[in-house]
């Protein structure tokens, strides 16, 4: 089942959000609990946000969050993900493919001109593609990163 995110949510949300912290590129940096329960907050609280689960048998095996907002040179509103996450065990059924549903039905509703996902976690690059290329999208662009030095 995929639902509303809801402030029951936040806590199991951290310790999803940990594990896909250690899985991605993100991971040479502190992963902060704090900021991720504040995150947490805005996002419920937010109409241009929008935070799902994806919950069997009482257990959340995934999550995605999104937002839009009024493009800055576009007179028109675009959409992005913040992130999407499955866990491990559950990779390969339908689990993202509903959260990502779930989210350009949203768009619709809030009618976003412009509805975009991103892939920068660097976890099964080759099943997001075919995932969103299955619903639809296209690639438009590539995301590059710069460690610190």
């Amino acid at each position: 089942m995929i639902r509303d995110m809801t402030v029951d949510d936040i806590d199991y949300m951290i310790d999803m959000g940990s594990r896909m912290h250690n899985e991605s590129t993100y991971s040479e940096h502190e992963f902060s609990e704090d900021k991720c329960r504040s995150w947490g907050h805005q996002i419920i609280a937010s109409a241009q946000m929008c935070g799902f689960v994806s919950e069997q048998k009482g257990v959340i095996v995934g999550m995605f969050l999104g937002c839009y907002w009024a493009h800055h040179f576009l007179d028109a509103t675009t959409s992005s993900d913040l992130l999407i996450y499955v866990d491990e065990k559950h990779r390969g059924g339908l689990t993202g493919y509903r959260l990502v549903k779930k989210y350009i039905d949203w768009c619709k509703s809030c009618g976003v001109d412009d509805i975009r996902l991103g892939e920068s976690a660097g976890i099964n690059r080759e099943s997001i593609d075919r995932l969103y290329t299955k619903l639809g999208f296209s690639s438009c662009g590539t995301l590059y990163k710069m460690n610190k030095e």
